[in-house]
């Protein structure tokens, strides 16, 4: 539930125009996202509160990394009849993504797992990222977003098969997350004194 509330936080940061804090927000989701299922694990649940973690996960990462990185992409300019045909499409294509990943699972071989297509969860990751051009270049950052928006839709639909992280790489999205999120709340206070 972490991830569903960081998700509506950036929303609604976004919606007021607080577009660093949104962007916090989406990093907290991803962060949230990354151990959830570490908990779960953990957890003593049968196989009817397993399936119903695995429907509200599904939820909650719709409306964390389908439909709030929309209403930020939304805020920070993206208008155009064209953009606003590719936030419809990255949309679409994380549901699309949810629901493969709902139906199918992963790909197990003998040495590792895959996903087939980009995890939604890595839009908490790409897309600030992606926006921390706005402080130093902010003119380049709407046709970046936009590239980098169609390039994680078609990302996340394709056949792709991306190695699922493990050990040491959950701490390290967690304090680049941190980081990132870091030069965001810099940015957001030093701007607003």
């Amino acid at each position: 539930m972490a991830g569903l509330l960081f998700g509506l936080g950036a929303i609604l940061f976004a919606i007021i125009n607080m577009r660093y804090l949104a962007a916090c927000a989406l990093i907290g989701a991803g962060v949230a996202d990354l151990f959830d299922g570490v908990v779960a694990r953990h957890m003593s649940l049968d196989k009817e509160e397993r399936l119903f973690g695995a429907e509200l996960d599904t939820v909650a990462d719709m409306s964390a990394f389908g439909v709030a990185p929309a209403v930020l992409l939304f805020s920070l300019g993206l208008r155009s009849p064209a953009e606003v045909a590719i936030i419809a499409l990255f949309v679409m294509a994380a549901a699309w993504r949810l629901a493969y990943f709902g139906a199918f699972g992963m790909l197990e071989t003998p040495s590792a797992a895959y996903y087939i297509g980009l995890p939604v969860t890595y839009v908490a990751l790409v897309l600030p990222l992606t926006l921390l051009v706005d402080l130093v270049a902010p003119g380049v950052t709407r046709s970046l977003l936009t590239a980098v928006t169609l390039a994680l839709a078609m990302l996340m639909v394709s056949r792709l098969a991306i190695r699922k992280p493990g050990g040491i790489c959950y701490p390290i999205f967690a304090v680049s997350g941190i980081v990132v999120a870091s030069l965001y709340l810099w940015a957001h206070f030093s701007r607003s004194s």
